[in-house]
């Protein structure tokens, strides 16, 4: 072998390395408040790339995000990948929970978050399902901290059919019951867990992953009240992007097309569709959906 096939082995071989240590996330917990620390997982950004902030969906843990952020890294990009209160490693941790989690809660330790960890502002903040309900929330909330919000397949309202379906219970029960002694609140909460006991084994099996899951789902769900994304359209001022599913099993097209056009003009840049591609697009798509991001950022 010649010195210079030897030294051009040698380089090569340092910046696989590199390139592999680029890929390996930080893992920390960090503090948002007095008695809650949050689990995150960090990666440095490559080639002068921006950071990105990953808000996961209602059943999602930083684990689900693994297909997605290796695309991500692989472009140079930087992730903060974190389990909200009610999810993963947090979870865990906290177990069992046993009040509602608030959206706007969510939103409050985001922010405390990013600025215990220094991530450099603007953020560029992207958020499925749930978790762009919590970065529609925090743009509203925080518009001067935030560069871009990227909403895949975004949390906009509460499905129609099924608050629709808890309403009709309560009625019933008020019809049934009239002297029952709780609240309209109360028992629509009653109706609400039994929906999500009910349904989500089915519909997403991973919230059987634990034992404290199912109800996490349920309390963080109960949660979204808090904050509904579609009456707050007016009060966006940041540059946002959508993203979404041709085959979205939650919300049709329609649907998203209708959430966008309530958008004030100048924050809208990019409205992008994946293609074969369901609700959990990360999962489904995601060399797709990185290259959407990566368009973004060009």
């Amino acid at each position: 072998m010649s010195k210079f096939t030897f030294i051009l082995t040698f380089l090569l071989l340092v910046l696989l390395k590199l390139s592999a240590l680029a890929a390996t996330p930080a893992k920390m917990w960090v503090p948002v408040s007095p008695t809650k620390e949050l689990y995150v997982e960090y990666y440095a950004p490559q080639h002068d790339q921006p950071t990105i902030v990953l808000l996961h969906g209602l059943t999602y843990t930083t684990s689900q995000w693994d297909k997605f952020v290796k695309e991500l890294t692989k472009r140079g990009f930087g992730v903060v990948c974190y389990d909200m209160e009610g999810m993963g490693q947090t979870l865990l941790k906290y177990a069992p929970v046993r009040s509602a989690i608030p959206m706007t809660g969510q939103m409050d330790d985001l922010h405390v978050l990013l600025k215990k960890m220094k991530i450099p502002k603007p953020y560029n903040l992207l958020g499925l399902s749930y978790g762009g309900g919590v970065a529609f929330g925090y743009a509203v909330k925080h518009p001067k901290n935030v560069g871009n919000l990227i909403l895949m397949a975004p949390f906009m309202k509460p499905i129609k059919k099924v608050d629709d379906y808890i309403q009709a219970q309560v009625a019933a029960t008020r019809l049934m019951n009239p002297f029952n002694p709780y609240s309209d609140k109360q028992v629509e909460e009653f109706y609400f867990r039994q929906f999500v006991y009910a349904t989500y084994p089915q519909q997403e099996p991973i919230v059987l992953e634990n034992p404290y899951k199912l109800e996490a789902v349920f309390r963080m769900s109960y949660g979204v009240t808090t904050f509904i994304p579609e009456n707050n359209t007016d009060k966006l001022k940041v540059t946002a992007h959508l993203i979404v599913a041709d085959k979205d099993q939650y919300f049709p097209l329609a649907e998203y097309e209708n959430f966008w056009s309530l958008f004030p003009e100048e924050t809208k840049a990019s409205f992008i569709v994946i293609k074969n591609s369901e609700h959990k697009i990360p999962e489904a798509q995601p060399a797709k959906a990185a290259e959407a991001v990566e368009q973004i950022f060009k």
